[in-house]
């Protein structure tokens, strides 16, 4: 296979190839698959895929995009300038806050949670937490949902220095949104939770705090039970 017209691919070059494995021909996708896997070997990549994210007017794209920056970006970050990983970090940022369609913002704050895996425990990331901070305090419904959403992902992550940091802090916040009218909150709430058991620290954090699991019980909705 000829992957020349990869030395020059813009984002929407890049767009175009993410858009033909939407396609119902095979011999299209082989040849899209093919040229992604051979183009996602370069650190050019995550720089191509952050404008597709950033700035493309089709969502499917921007969703396509922030799919395989979840599966990349962990994996060329140290390749990128410093001067590079801040920008990014910022830009991620900006979109998940700027992002309109609910399951681009989602898979954004996969990316995210993907990047924090690396970069929380190393104490790399402060912005995350001043975000949530500062979101869960808004009168604004829909900024305490991002500071939610944000939260349950990063959650995962969290190193037994980050519970004793910060738990404390957030324990309150995930307690009045656990008991809040809003389902949004609550289901979030329970979400982030959850994800907190999954963690290693998990049994020291439910014994420090042991009334969540009540809460947890009472917020949820036995409709939606798969929720957890």
């Amino acid at each position: 296979m000829d992957y020349s017209v990869l030395e020059t691919l813009t984002a929407d070059g890049l767009a175009q190839i993410l858009l033909q494995l939407q396609q119902n021909d095979t011999q299209v996708i082989k040849h899209a698959t093919a040229l992604l896997k051979q183009f996602f070997k370069s650190v050019r990549a995550l720089e191509q895929l952050l404008i597709l994210m950033a700035t493309h007017s089709d969502h499917t794209v921007r969703q396509l995009a922030c799919v395989y920056l979840r599966k990349l970006i962990t994996k060329h970050w140290m390749m990128l300038p410093t001067d590079d990983q801040i920008k990014t970090k910022n830009l991620l940022i900006e979109r998940f806050i700027a992002e309109p369609v609910s399951v681009v913002k989602k898979i954004i704050a996969d990316v995210i949670g993907q990047l924090g895996k690396l970069l929380i425990p190393q104490k790399q990331w402060p912005e995350l937490f001043q975000l949530v901070f500062e979101y869960t305090q808004a009168d604004d419904l829909q900024r305490k949902e991002l500071a939610m959403m944000l939260l349950s992902v990063m959650i995962e992550y969290f190193s037994a220095s980050d519970v004793s940091t910060y738990y404390a802090q957030l324990n309150p916040i995930i307690k009045q949104y656990l008991q809040s009218n809003h389902t949004s909150l609550k289901r979030l709430a329970v979400v982030t939770v959850n994800n907190l058991t999954q963690t290693g620290h998990a049994l020291k954090v439910l014994k420090q705090y042991p009334d969540l699991i009540p809460l947890v019980l009472n917020a949820i909705d036995i409709s939606q039970e798969d929720l957890i």
